[in-house]
């Protein structure tokens, strides 16, 4: 940091809680990959994008049909706008 008076957010959100859902707004940072070596789309090697979040809390379980063969489920739905996000947040 060049200038003392500058504040990097980075991996700081504001999240809500609602009826099993979390939505997050922030500069979070996401990994998708198989394996802890290398990243397949998405890494945490570069500064995180500002974007929208929603995840599950708790795991989703199916009761009725073929679906509770699937076990439990979780999701996290992101939303990285890189095109309109400012740089300098």
């Amino acid at each position: 940091m060049e200038n003392k008076d500058e504040y990097i957010f980075d991996e700081s959100y504001v999240g809500y809680y609602k009826k099993g859902y979390l939505y997050k707004f922030g500069r979070i940072s996401k990994w998708w990959s198989p394996s802890n070596e290398t990243s397949i789309v998405l890494s945490n090697s570069a500064r995180p994008s500002v974007g929208l979040s929603i995840s599950s809390y708790q795991p989703i379980v199916f009761k009725d049909n073929f679906l509770k063969y699937l076990g439990q489920l979780n999701f996290d739905i992101f939303f990285l706008p890189t095109l309109f996000a400012p740089t300098n947040l």
